[in-house]
């Protein structure tokens, strides 16, 4: 809804009411499950580079931060657990707003499982260590999402912190998970540079 209704993504979910949600018609109730998603972007050297994000062999991405101050870490980090596209109609008669759409429109997607930073492994430049991360658990508000492509900056490289070994804690037995993952997530990931 953020993105149909033009607004700027702030990281936050937004609430939106049954009269919004129901202006909003998903064509024949369709949605289509893609393989690979390409993100384009720009090397060091400035060339043009491209990261292929597929959620069985490479899932883990970078977007930038939506929190402001001195001291926050400049990028979110989400693991991509399904890419689809669903084509939308927006019903809205609404005259002040600037962006009706008549004509039904194609919609990327990304389902994402959050991390969130470990407070345990600050890492950086400054620190002379790896940044380190771990999947956000089930019960916290919001460790799933669903994302727009164009905020993704990049895939990025995760690196298990294997002497902390598996867990089940962060999240029960469910689809999200690869098969050969035996329904456990690594307890932490260091993010490769």
């Amino acid at each position: 809804m953020t993105r149909i209704l033009g607004k700027e993504y702030d990281g936050d979910e937004q609430e939106y009411t049954h009269a919004e949600r129901n202006n909003i018609q998903i064509l024949d109730n369709q949605l289509c499950i893609h393989k690979t998603v390409r993100i384009n972007y720009t090397s060091y050297d400035l060339r043009r580079q491209q990261d292929v994000i597929n959620p069985t062999s490479h899932p883990d991405i970078m977007v930038l931060s939506c929190e402001d101050g001195d001291d926050v870490h400049p990028y979110w980090y989400a693991r991509v657990v399904k890419i689809f596209h669903v084509i939308i109609h927006d019903r809205r008669t609404v005259p002040q707003v600037e962006h009706t759409h008549t004509e039904p429109q194609r919609m990327d997607v990304l389902w994402v499982r959050w991390f969130g930073l470990d407070a345990d492994a600050q890492g950086g430049w400054s620190k002379k260590g790896l940044q380190g991360v771990s999947f956000i658990p089930w019960d916290d508000p919001a460790p799933f999402g669903f994302l727009d492509p164009a905020q993704v900056i990049r895939g990025v490289h995760l690196i298990p912190n294997f002497p902390w070994g598996r867990t089940e804690s962060r999240l029960p037995p469910s689809i999200v998970r690869l098969a050969g993952d035996d329904d456990k997530d690594w307890e932490s990931f260091y993010v490769n540079w």
